[in-house]
């Protein structure tokens, strides 16, 4: 048998442009293989291109796959390090942080009996977007890396946040819904993050949305989504067109995503006919009415304005059952339901839809952690369960707002302990087959006066890049591991 070093040059690249990023990354480490192997992967940008794709990472501002950083293999290679680290199949040893950085920002914390109620941190690479805790309102976009490139951006009080990458990684754009006094206004609006400094770029359109809409906000491709409890208002950013879209025989619309055609909505939702949660498959309207004529489309609203209705019969395509009770009693609480618990906020588009259903038995202690993964194309379904003693008994769920990370895995189960010294469990999952598992975390002891609001400080876990985000005494810690 030839070994990979006898073969072709037009066989090794054509093996190489179909392998996974680790296994590129491995070929060019000098530790590991000769400076021959390095130099070939290094001969070709395709090929660490076409590995990129297998394992995703964020990239620096205004650098893509296709215009890569100088620094591309670098950055691959702590990608793929980090994941090594984090996928070790060995839990009873607490990871413990490499290093930890801070850096000076107002708090997330809602304001005591106050109703603000702030969304999920944006993280892309070094770049972080959040909506502080203050009576005006504010949001703050800020490189971690050089704090000179700072921007904050003066609101009013913000209900709901969320933000996109677009034109080749070098334009951040920020939906948000806040309350102006009178009305809750939809902002849309796009900020430069490539060049020296972050600056604003367009403000693109307002429009007032319904108060009991106002608190969950979608940005993906060339629409903006927000979701009500039965329906929910669609807006194509480009043309300022749009609908309120109202379902008929829904009871509660949970989750939203764009089919990865692109051209159609996933709704997942409750019925009134029976105790199961369903998927259907919506149509994006092409006949999207312009929400603003000629002479109004100047950025600002009318507070008698509405959007236009249309009305949608929805048929259920793929069904799964609740979940509420696992067998023997024992407490299962389905974790996969962006809108209903704290998880954290992926990219809508998605080629794989995931179930999570956690319980813990009362009688023996263990936990059970049901994976259901749901191709939206074929709609087949694989299912994967695991069931150890870990996490201990004695840890909770932390209601964690998480991060918007656009390729990293989903954390939506944090567990923790009373004290820091009990660490962090963190489950990780893959969506195309890498299956489950627990990620054991150790955490600092400086964190130990703080354990009793632990819950509230924990803004997420970043899996691309292995980081754990904590936020006191007015400054953001984000540790390494």
């Amino acid at each position: 048998m030839a070994v990979f070093g006898d073969l072709p040059a037009e066989l090794r690249l054509e093996i190489l442009m179909h392998s996974a990023l680790e296994v590129v990354v491995n070929l060019a480490d000098p530790s590991q293989t000769t400076s021959a192997f390095r130099a070939l992967v290094l001969s070709d940008l395709r090929i660490l291109r076409e590995a990129w794709y297998t394992h995703p990472f964020d990239l620096p501002p205004g650098t893509t796959p296709e215009k890569p950083p100088t620094n591309f293999l670098p950055l691959a290679t702590q990608a793929v390090r980090v994941r090594e680290r984090l996928i070790q199949p060995e839990i009873t040893e607490a990871l413990i942080p490499l290093r930890t950085s801070t850096h000076s920002l107002p708090s997330l914390l809602p304001d005591e009996g106050g109703f603000h109620n702030p969304r999920y941190p944006f993280v892309f690479g070094s770049i972080i977007v959040y909506a502080p805790t203050e009576p005006e309102g504010t949001i703050i976009i800020m490189d971690l890396q050089d704090e000179n490139r700072r921007l904050e951006i003066r609101t009013w009080v913000i209900y709901a946040l969320h933000c996109q990458i677009i034109n080749n990684n070098s334009t951040l754009r920020i939906a948000n819904i806040a309350f102006e006094g009178w009305y809750e206004i939809l902002s849309i609006d796009d900020y430069d993050i490539a060049g020296a400094e972050i600056r604003h770029i367009e403000h693109l359109w307002d429009a007032s949305v319904h108060h009991t809409m106002a608190f969950r906000l979608l940005t993906e491709d060339d629409f903006v989504l927000v979701k009500g409890e039965t329906s929910l208002i669609i807006g194509k950013v480009s043309d300022a067109s749009g609908y309120h879209l109202k379902f008929e025989g829904m009871t509660k619309l949970l989750r939203i995503c764009v089919h990865p055609d692109k051209d159609s909505l996933i709704l997942e939702y409750e019925n009134e006919q029976d105790a199961l949660i369903h998927f259907s498959i919506v149509p994006i309207p092409l006949d999207m009415p312009a929400l603003f004529s000629e002479d109004e489309f100047d950025g600002s609203w009318n507070y008698d304005w509405e959007w236009p209705v249309k009305q949608v019969a929805i048929a259920p395509i793929f069904s799964y059952p609740t979940g509420s009770y696992g067998p023997g009693g024992s407490l299962s609480i389905n974790m996969e339901r962006p809108y209903e618990v704290h998880a954290i906020q992926p990219s809508s588009i998605s080629g794989t839809l995931e179930v999570l259903q956690y319980s813990m038995s009362v009688e023996t202690g263990l936990t059970r952690v049901k994976q259901l993964s749901i191709s939206p194309t074929d709609w087949s379904t694989r299912s994967t369960i695991i069931e150890s003693a870990v996490p201990p008994s004695n840890f909770i769920v932390l209601k964690v707002r998480g991060t918007q990370d656009r390729h990293s895995s989903h954390a939506v189960i944090m567990m923790v302990g009373s004290a820091a010294k009990d660490g962090l469990y963190i489950l990780r999952t893959e969506r195309c087959g890498g299956g489950v598992r627990w990620i054991y975390l150790s955490l600092p002891s400086s964190l130990e006066p703080w354990m009793a609001t632990i819950q509230t400080r924990v803004w997420g876990f970043d899996m691309s890049l292995g980081r754990l985000f904590v936020h006191f005494e007015d400054k953001l810690h984000v540790i390494q591991y």
